[in-house]
């Protein structure tokens, strides 16, 4: 999908995610733009916006697990998640 001023988004991904023990979710949106200065540009501009009374933090991803078959693999060795331990993470 092209973007307004230039640039486009080559794909899009919610992900969700619950925290067992506390109930909380979190939901993130992973968006590839295209090229990496208009990336930039989206994130300097959405970054603070509020969206539905959410406030939005947008920034450049940085990946700490990977996913496979829409479930989270811990490197090798590692048993669970160092940051929080009881999550149940879907991609749609």
């Amino acid at each position: 999908m092209p973007l307004k001023k230039g640039g486009t988004v080559a794909k899009c991904s919610l992900i969700r995610i619950l925290d067992v023990d506390s109930g909380g979710v979190e939901i993130h949106g992973l968006v590839d733009v295209y090229p990496e200065r208009t990336a930039e540009k989206v994130i300097r501009s959405l970054d603070g916006k509020k969206l539905h009374g959410y406030r939005l933090s947008v920034r450049k991803w940085a990946d700490r697990t990977l996913m496979v078959g829409g479930k989270k693999k811990l490197p090798d060795g590692q048993t669970a998640c160092k940051r929080r331990r009881n999550l149940e993470i879907s991609i749609t």
